[in-house]
Parts: structure tokens; C-alpha cells; sequence
């Protein structure tokens, strides 16, 4: 009887329990009925919010970073160090690499780079100034091949104007940081200095520019059978700088009314090329006056598509003869490449200057 009386008490604890269970699945059900769609649209957009802000955050982290890299390139380009100069009495500044370039190196270590060559440049100035009555400031000095400036800067250290001509990137931001340093503004040099970033040739064209990695501000143009990077068989430790626009000289610069004392021209077997596009400025009447210096390297010539000969017979048409130690080579030592070196520094000088010697 007692067993009875407590099945009956349990029954009576569950009936209730299970309808109330009963009655609030009924209500969940019309609730999602009537507002799960509402709610789960919410949800949505909610998840749709948040994955939008990441994303943005995305976005933005990726841009900073991009700009990063972009700052970071800018600032490798013209990492330098600054190093002071004086040429004829007048100091300048000027940034080099820091390592890993021969001129560079020389600059800071030696305290210049091929100090005679700058002597012969002050003295035709010099002279062609005092003989002619014209002030230095009204000459003009052609730097082919301007690398990190070093011939430039010291010619306009001197007094004179100079048009500057380099291709490579990373030697033309060390020039423009030159050209921003304070004492070179204050002085006047940066004024008469005028930068073209571009190589020069026989036509105007797009080339490769390389240079060895523990050399890399010497500059190599390659123009003539690459299509492509790819294609360029570089010698070993060397790398591809990039492309450069080159144009002709004659089509750069206009000689009327200049006074255009000498030019330096390097540019590692390019020579006969910029020749054939400069005749009028580099060997014209109204062209370079007194001297030419030159590299000359006949195999190099002949490998970036040149004629060492060529070379030689447009400047002897031209009227300038090779110095030798004492007096100048005959036309027909000029046109005989055996007499030459495989590279080598040649000082090119106009009849006007010699019949003035």
C-alpha cells in the first residue's frame, strides 16, 4: 500500500514538469517563427561588420608595409656618407657610397679620385678663361659618365658650369643629395651643375645598365642583342640595375652661345656610341674647344656594339689628335688599335688648342 501511495506522489512531481517543458517548446517554436529570421539577419550583419574592419585593418597594414618597403628602398638609394672637398682653394661636400664602390672608396680613404685629371680640367679652364677674357662663370665643362659626381662637382667647385649625364639610379640620388647639401647651395655649386638622369648613344632607345657588386657605381650599358634581362649573359658577381632611356647628345644639348672648354667622357665601351650621337657638341665647331678625356678600350667598345676605329677616325676628322707623353699620335698610329692598351685614359686635344701651345 505504501509502495502505491509513493508511485503516485512521483507521478504527480512529473506531470506538471513535463507540461511546462511542453508548453515553452511550443512558445520557443513560434518565437523562432516570428523572430529568428530577424535575429539571424542581425547576426549576419554583425559577422559582415567585423570581417569588413578586419579587412580594412588588412588593407591598411598592407599599404603601410608597401610604404615601408618604399621608404626603406628610398633611404638604401642614398645611403651614403658625406665627405668634404676643395678644389682650386673652394670647398664642397658630397655623398658617396658608403662601401662596395672603388670611386667611393677612394674619395674618402685618399681624399679624391684621379687628382690629376681634375688638374688638367682647372688648367684648360684656367687658361681658356685668361686667354680669351671670358670669366669662368660663362664656360662649360661635359661630364659623360658622372658616376657620383666627383668630376662634376669639382668643376663647378671651380667656378664653371657642367652638364652632368649619368643613367644609374642609385648614382644619380647620391648626386641629387649632393646637390641638397646646404654648403653646396650656399656656394653656388649646386646651381651650376645640370643633372640629365639618362644615358647617351647613337639613337634614342631604352638599354640595361649592370655593374659589379663590389664596383656597383660603374656603370655598364648593354643595348645592342638583349631583349630581355633574362637574355644578358653577366659576367661573374655582376647585377642588372635596370633600364635606362638613352638619348642622342646633339638632341640634348643646344652649343649656341656656349662656351664649351672640355668634357670627360666614361662609360665603359660606349664611347663610339655617344660619339655618333654627339658629333656636333663633342666635336662640332661650336662644340668642345680644347679637350677631350676618354676612356678607351678597343675590346669593350666592340662588345657594346661600337668600331674602336670609328671612334678614332671621327676624332681625328674632327681635328683632334691623341697626346702622347711628348707630342701626339700620327693618323696612322690613331687608326692602329694594336697600338693601344686594352683600356686605358686617352687626352684628345682640338688644333685650336695645339696651335695655341
Amino acid at each position: 500500500m505504501t509502495t502505491i501511495r509513493r508511485k503516485r506522489r512521483r507521478r504527480h512531481r512529473v506531470l506538471p514538469a513535463l507540461a511546462i517543458l511542453i508548453v515553452a517548446t511550443i512558445l520557443y517554436y513560434y518565437y523562432l517563427r516570428s523572430y529568428g529570421p530577424v535575429v539571424t539577419e542581425i547576426r549576419k550583419a554583425e559577422i559582415k561588420s567585423v570581417q569588413e574592419v578586419k579587412s580594412i585593418h588588412e588593407i591598411k597594414s598592407i599599404q603601410e608595409v608597401i610604404q615601408e618597403k618604399k621608404s626603406i628602398q628610398e633611404k638604401k638609394s642614398i645611403k651614403g656618407v658625406i665627405v668634404k672637398v676643395k678644389n682650386y682653394g673652394n670647398e664642397f661636400s658630397m655623398m658617396v657610397y658608403r662601401n662596395n664602390d672603388i670611386v667611393s672608396y677612394s674619395i674618402v680613404e685618399k681624399g679624391g679620385w684621379e687628382v690629376s685629371k681634375v688638374a688638367e680640367f682647372n688648367s684648360y679652364f684656367t687658361r681658356y678663361s685668361e686667354k680669351h677674357n671670358i670669366t669662368l662663370s660663362d664656360l662649360t665643362f661635359i661630364d659623360i659618365g658622372a658616376n657620383v659626381g666627383w668630376f662634376s662637382l669639382n668643376m663647378a667647385a671651380l667656378g664653371v658650369n657642367v652638364l652632368a649625364f649619368e643613367p644609374m639610379q642609385k648614382n644619380i640620388d647620391l648626386i641629387h643629395k649632393s646637390l641638397s647639401l646646404p654648403d653646396n647651395i650656399a656656394s653656388g655649386v649646386s646651381s651650376r651643375i645640370k643633372l640629365h638622369p639618362h644615358g647617351l648613344g647613337a639613337k634614342n632607345q631604352t638599354c640595361i645598365i649592370f655593374s659589379d657588386d663590389h664596383n656597383e657605381g660603374d656603370g655598364h650599358v648593354k643595348c645592342v642583342g638583349v631583349e630581355k634581362e633574362s637574355d644578358l649573359k653577366l659576367p661573374r658577381n655582376y647585377s642588372v640595375r635596370g633600364r635606362i632611356p638613352v638619348y642622342r647628345l646633339d638632341d640634348v644639348v643646344d652649343t649656341a652661345g656656349m662656351h664649351i672648354v672640355a668634357a670627360k667622357m666614361d662609360t665603359e665601351g660606349y664611347e663610339d656610341n655617344v660619339l655618333e650621337g654627339g658629333r656636333k657638341v663633342l666635336l662640332g665647331l661650336e662644340g668642345v674647344q680644347d679637350a677631350i678625356i676618354t676612356e678607351f678600350a678597343p675590346k669593350w667598345i666592340t662588345e657594346k656594339g661600337g668600331d674602336p676605329t670609328s671612334a678614332m677616325k671621327k676624332i681625328f676628322e674632327a681635328g683632334f689628335l691623341v697626346k702622347k707623353t711628348v707630342g701626339y699620335m700620327s693618323e696612322n698610329d690613331m687608326m692602329d688599335m694594336t697600338k693601344f692598351s686594352d683600356r686605358s685614359d686617352l687626352v684628345l686635344h682640338s688644333q685650336s688648342y695645339r696651335s695655341r701651345k
